[in-house]
């Protein structure tokens, strides 16, 4: 178990695979026995996730923590490819944990990409640093996500 992987690593090496401020540059072989991976970042950025979701087919659990207080918006645009499949979006990531969720809008399309894009999600947890209203939480699930994503999977906001 390694912890976190964050930005706080210039370069990491797992065999010869190498990974350069959490972006894989150089990908021998996917880490098929891997099926929990914990991620720190700054802000959401989906590309660099993509990145290591490709890397880890077998995943179950991704667990994504955000160590700052503002998030800036998503990269304009980025969209899940259909034809680009994401093994473990497909056919094994189950839960979903966000740290540091605050209901903004990109939190919430950041959220969603996984929401709508993972396939057998049974579980996503959003971790709130605010109190969290019974109305808020409809509000996130209702209004900004829709009904519709959230009947595959149990969805639990907690402080």
């Amino acid at each position: 178990m390694l912890g976190y992987l964050g930005t706080g690593f210039p370069v990491i090496q797992f065999g010869d695979s190498i990974f350069k401020s959490m972006v894989p540059v150089s990908l021998v072989d996917q880490f098929s026995t891997v099926t929990i991976l914990a991620l720190e970042m700054p802000e959401p950025n989906l590309k660099v996730v993509i990145d290591y979701l490709r890397c880890f087919p077998c995943l179950e659990k991704l667990n994504i923590k955000f160590n700052v207080n503002i998030w800036t918006s998503l990269e304009p645009g980025l969209h899940r490819d259909p034809f680009a499949s994401i093994k473990c979006l497909d056919h094994s990531l189950e839960t979903i944990v966000l740290q540091s969720y605050d209901g903004l809008k990109t939190h919430v399309e950041f959220a969603k990409f996984f929401v709508m894009g993972a396939k057998v999600l049974s579980v996503m947890k959003f971790c709130c640093r605010r109190v969290c209203t019974t109305r808020w939480i409809q509000n996130q699930q209702t209004a900004q996500f829709g009904e519709k994503s959230f009947k595959a999977c149990s969805v639990c906001f907690c402080k």
